[in-house]
C-alpha cells in the first residue's frame, strides 16, 4: 500500500520474474494527497500470465497518478 503525503513525488517500480508458466494476479493500493503525484511501472520478464491492478484514490484537487506496465 503507498500513501502519497501532500505535495510529495513518489514512483514505484517493480520488476517480476516468474516461470515460464507461471500465473500472476496482484494489485497495487495507493491514496494520493493534495498536490501530490504517484507513478507505477511494472516490468514482467516472464510468465504465462501477468496482471498487476493499480487502484489509485485521488483525494484532492492536484492529485495524480499515472501507471506504466
Amino acid at each position: 500500500y503507498i500513501h502519497a503525503q501532500e505535495s510529495s513525488k513518489i514512483e514505484h517500480i517493480q520488476i517480476n520474474q516468474e516461470s515460464s508458466e507461471g500465473v500472476t494476479h496482484a494489485s497495487v493500493y495507493a491514496t494520493v494527497s493534495k498536490d501530490a503525484v504517484v507513478r507505477s511501472f511494472i516490468f514482467n520478464t516472464s510468465g504465462k500470465i501477468n496482471r498487476k491492478n493499480l487502484n489509485l484514490s485521488l483525494t484532492a484537487p492536484g492529485s495524480h497518478g499515472e501507471s506504466y506496465a
